[in-house]
C-alpha cells in the first residue's frame, strides 16, 4: 500500500479549494448581475375568501397586507405584467420590482385586494375565468372594469379553467380563442394577450395553440424570477412564485429570495431543459 505524505494531501486540498473558488466567482458575478434586473412574479388566488377553501388558493387579507408591507418597506415596486413587459422592452431599470398576479377572478380580488393595491401604490394582473364572470364569489363586469380603469391588467385564464394538457386539442379554440374574444367584447375592446395556464399545466402543443390564437405571453406555476432575456426568449413560460395561504412571513421572504437563484439557474445553467 502506497503511503501519501500529509504535505501532498494538503497541496491537493489547496488546489481543489482554489479551483472551486475560481469556478464559483464567475457564477457569483453572473448571479449578482442577473439579480439587478430580474423580477419575481408572484401568484395569488383568493385573498380573504372562505376558510373552507383549500390553502393553495386562499390567503388571509391580513397576511396579504403584511406581504405588501414587506415589499413596500424594502423598496420594491409592485407592478402588473404589462408594466414589467413594457419596462423590459424599453430598457428601463427593473431592479427592486415584483409583479403581482391573481388567478380565477374571485370577488375578494375587488373587495380585499383592490383597496390594498391603491394603498400601496401597486398594480396587478388579473387572470379571469371568463365563464365565471358575475357568478357567486366571482367578480362581475363592474368590478373588473374598475380594476382596468385603475391601470391593472385584464388577462385570460381560459373559458372554463379546463386543464389544457388533459383536453382534446380540438377544444383549444374554445378555451383560448373564445376567451380572448368574449373578454375583448365585454370590456370595451380590451386587447387581451396575457394567459395563465389552468393549474400551471402546459406542453408544446398548448404553447403552439396559445400563440396561434393571439397570446403573446403566458405565466406558469414554476418558480423562478425572470429577466429581459427570459421574457424575450421564453414569453410563453414566465415562471411565478406561488404564494400559499399557510405560508409564514419568513417563508414568504425566503421564497422571494430563492426565486432569484432559481431564475438564474433556469436561464443560464439549465435553460429550457428545466421545464419539460
Amino acid at each position: 500500500m502506497i503511503k501519501i505524505k500529509s504535505k501532498w494531501i494538503k497541496i491537493v486540498l489547496l488546489v481543489l479549494v482554489v479551483a472551486a473558488a475560481a469556478a464559483a466567482k464567475p457564477f457569483y458575478d453572473g448571479y449578482s448581475e442577473y439579480r439587478k434586473n430580474a423580477v419575481p412574479v408572484l401568484e395569488y388566488h383568493s385573498v380573504g375568501g372562505s376558510d373552507e377553501w383549500p390553502a393553495e388558493v386562499i390567503i388571509k387579507t391580513e397576511a396579504f397586507e403584511k406581504q405588501l408591507q414587506y415589499l413596500h418597506n424594502n423598496g420594491y415596486r409592485m407592478l402588473s405584467m404589462e408594466q414589467m413587459i413594457d419596462g423590459f422592452k424599453n430598457g428601463k431599470d427593473m431592479g427592486k420590482a415584483v409583479v403581482l398576479t391573481f388567478d380565477d377572478g374571485y370577488m375578494d380580488n375587488y373587495t380585499n385586494v383592490f383597496p390594498l393595491l391603491k394603498k400601496y401604490n401597486a398594480n396587478a394582473s388579473f387572470f379571469i375565468v371568463q365563464s365565471k364572470i358575475g357568478k357567486p364569489n366571482y367578480m362581475g363586469h363592474n368590478e373588473i372594469t374598475e380594476l382596468i380603469r385603475a391601470g391593472n391588467d385584464l388577462a385570460s385564464h381560459t373559458i372554463n379553467h379546463n386543464i389544457l394538457t388533459d383536453i382534446d386539442p380540438k377544444y383549444f379554440a374554445w378555451e383560448l380563442s373564445s376567451s380572448k374574444f368574449f373578454l375583448k367584447k365585454e370590456f370595451d375592446m380590451y386587447y387581451v394577450h396575457l394567459l395563465s395556464y389552468p393549474n400551471g399545466k402546459y406542453d408544446e402543443k398548448v404553447i403552439a395553440a396559445a400563440q396561434k390564437y393571439g397570446y403573446n405571453y403566458a405565466v406558469t406555476g414554476k418558480n423562478g424570477a425572470v429577466d429581459k432575456n427570459w421574457v424575450e426568449n421564453h414569453p410563453m413560460e414566465i415562471g411565478r412564485v406561488i404564494i400559499k395561504g399557510d405560508m409564514m412571513e419568513s417563508e414568504f421572504e425566503s421564497k422571494l429570495e430563492r426565486s432569484y437563484l432559481l431564475g438564474y439557474l433556469k436561464s443560464v445553467v439549465f435553460g429550457s431543459l428545466f421545464f419539460y
